[in-house]
């Protein structure tokens, strides 16, 4: 539960740093008929540790290393991922944002 904690104040933090709102996702590629022209003309830009909020899934996502890793879900709301190399915490997704949020509003009051 500690942990659960400590991962929403570190995205309430990302939240103000990022001014109040979160980048979406990326658009939908197309199809595997235009897959090969999709990636040729969309180049991988690195890895960038940044949340996403997928508004269809409610859900929010923040990895922060580009490790291959394992999930372990924590409970209904926290997924954690670990490393595969080392174990070390390598990102985190949050479910059922829109029923966390108001929670966090009523705290901060």
């Amino acid at each position: 539960m500690a942990l659960a904690i400590i991962l929403i104040v570190l995205w309430i933090l990302m939240v103000i740093c990022l001014g109040g709102s979160l980048p979406s996702q990326p658009p939908n590629p197309p199809k595997a008929a235009g897959l090969k022209e999709y990636l040729d003309t969309h180049k991988h830009k690195g890895f960038k540790p940044a949340p996403r909020y997928y508004e269809s899934g409610d859900y929010l996502t923040y990895f922060f290393k580009e490790d291959r890793c394992l999930s372990t879900e924590i409970n209904e709301f926290l997924t954690i991922y670990r490393s595969i190399i080392d174990s070390s915490l390598v990102g985190f997704k949050l479910n059922n944002i829109s029923l966390i949020i108001p929670q966090l509003e009523l705290e901060k009051n």
